[in-house]
């Protein structure tokens, strides 16, 4: 039998990988500086939420939904909604 900490590590990986994949697919959409701030995105069927470290940065990458879901749509993701969210103090340094 696997311990729990087996499982949260296996868990926390499989997350960093699927985040470092989301990532590489969001590069063409955001221009770079906009990208320095997301700091995490995740998807289900029809929806990616990603998050910010600001909400001045939230406002500004929702005027990239479209440019969002065409990228994932071409990465073969067919998504149908971008939600933008703040979740202040997750940059490295963040106090």
């Amino acid at each position: 039998m696997k311990g729990v900490g087996s499982f949260f590590s296996n868990e926390l990986v499989r997350r960093s990988e699927a985040w470092s994949d989301l990532r590489k697919v969001l590069v063409p959409a955001l221009p770079p500086e906009y990208l320095a701030h997301v700091t995490y995105a995740v998807t289900d069927e029809k929806t990616i939420s990603i998050f910010t470290d600001s909400a001045a940065w939230t406002a500004k990458i929702r005027f990239y939904d479209s440019e969002i879901l065409k990228c994932m749509a071409q990465n073969g993701r067919k998504l149908r909604y971008v939600q933008v969210k703040t979740a202040p103090g997750t940059m490295p340094g963040a106090d």
